[in-house]
């Protein structure tokens, strides 16, 4: 059990440092184990004990001869599911607490799905079912993916995040394909906050986890824009910036370029992105001088360090240099 818990792995090495192989005595010290392995196998014997003793301990023991009350009934896509729990008996949120997996108010489209009802429901769900019509796109609008698609551009047409595309197309796949057709939320129970626009800051973040561009002296969003045929509106968005926004030498951005080759050249080349480094100010150092040193613009250097011209540096600060 607390291989279990640790890995096989770590226990060995507990009972060869230790040089035991009782577990307790292992125990004794936070030498050895993490305080959760050391917790868990007492936990284990503690559930083990009330289950020998649950009339001792106050508990009823469940008899498992009685067969369950809950029959799982399999429903067509695209059926409306508040009006197949009214139409049992139940409000929708008694109807979900039976079903907690289901995240919208319609049966997802292809295949249907299984839901889960009292016996005593049954047999007014089935009825339901067999005469309910079924719209497979209710609350969303079927969009067939096109050449050079990708998802920003999808989630840009249609203002709803890509997160929130990829959640309810989850058989999609990252890369996309020419024919597949994607659904778009446009309502029918889908929450309201999840399809705001992505906000600037989060939109930040997400283009430095996926970028495959790091900035190079002389460039500007437009020339990006321009040197992978971009449109200028759309790079920045999804970096988060506006046509005011500054960029500076080996900062990390996403060029939503649907895969040309250029990206993917470019993908290359950020991952090998000049490192920074970290340069401690000596006596006698200006900013002048450490640019000289690195060869690099005064005015850059100034713009890394996020320093206006009149800024004075001291022995002992530290400044980002991208040489």
């Amino acid at each position: 059990m607390a291989a279990y818990n640790a890995g096989e792995g770590k226990i060995a090495r507990a009972i060869e440092q230790s040089g035991c192989t009782d577990y307790f005595e292992i125990c004794e010290t936070s030498r050895y184990l993490k305080e959760e392995t050391r917790h868990y196998v007492p936990k284990i014997m503690a559930i083990d004990k009330i289950l020998r003793n649950l009339e001792k301990l106050g508990f009823t023991r469940p008899n498992w001869e009685i067969e369950s009350d809950i029959v799982a009934i399999e429903v067509k896509g695209g059926l409306d599911l508040q009006a197949l729990a009214e139409a049992s008996g139940m409000d929708w949120l008694t109807f979900q607490g039976y079903n907690p997996a289901l995240r919208r108010k319609l049966s997802a489209a292809g295949d249907g799905c299984t839901i889960y009802l009292p016996s005593a429901k049954v047999a007014a769900a089935q009825a339901h079912v067999a005469t309910a019509p079924t719209n497979p796109y209710a609350g969303f609008t079927a969009y067939k993916i096109r050449k050079g698609d990708s998802w920003y551009r999808i989630a840009k047409k249609y203002d709803v995040s890509i997160d929130l595309l990829r959640k309810y197309n989850p058989e999609v796949g990252k890369e996309l394909s020419v024919g597949k057709t994607v659904l778009i939320p446009t309502g029918g129970g889908v929450e309201s906050a999840e399809m705001t626009s992505t906000p600037p800051e989060k939109t930040r973040k997400i283009a430095q986890n996926r970028a495959n561009y790091a900035v190079k002296r002389g460039d500007t969003p437009w020339a990006i824009a321009q040197n992978f045929k971009v449109d200028l509106d759309t790079f920045l968005k999804a970096n988060g910036l506006t046509k005011r926004s500054r960029i500076s030498v080996g900062q990390r951005l996403y060029i939503p370029s649907g895969g040309e080759e250029k990206s993917r050249v470019a993908a290359m080349e950020a991952k090998d992105v000049q490192k920074v480094v970290a340069y401690k100010v000596r006596p006698g150092d200006t900013v002048w001088s450490i640019a000289r040193q690195y060869k690099v613009n005064p005015k850059q250097l100034l713009s890394w360090n996020n320093l206006g011209r009149d800024a004075v540096i001291k022995p002992g600060d530290t400044l980002k240099v991208y040489p």
